[in-house]
């Protein structure tokens, strides 16, 4: 489901997102991607795994839950260390990879 955000005559800094409901709870897939960082982030890809506050950590499971929830970007945020790299260990075209960079 999307969700989207209007306010009127109040400025509103909303990112749009997609929300995954899963037991009752919902997470919000800033982007509408699944989050990867390969040094930080956690295996597994039960939610919230893949979210911006849990990104996966492998890219196995990425394309696990790239297909479940029917989205097709990648986001690459900026590591706690500084290098979070993405080595590709299968086919993944059509997919989109969006970069955070300094």
């Amino acid at each position: 489901m999307r969700v989207n955000v209007k306010a009127s005559n109040k400025k509103v800094n909303v990112k749009t997102g997609f929300v995954g409901v899963s037991g009752g709870s919902g997470y919000i897939y800033t982007d509408d991607a699944i989050w990867f960082d390969s040094v930080s982030g956690e295996a597994g890809t039960t939610e919230p795994i893949g979210t911006a506050q849990h990104p996966s950590n492998n890219l196995a499971d990425v394309r696990t839950m790239l297909a479940a929830r029917k989205l097709t970007k990648i986001q690459l945020p900026i590591s706690s260390s500084g290098l979070n790299t993405a080595t590709l260990d299968a086919d993944m075209p059509f997919k989109a990879w969006i970069g955070q960079g300094k």
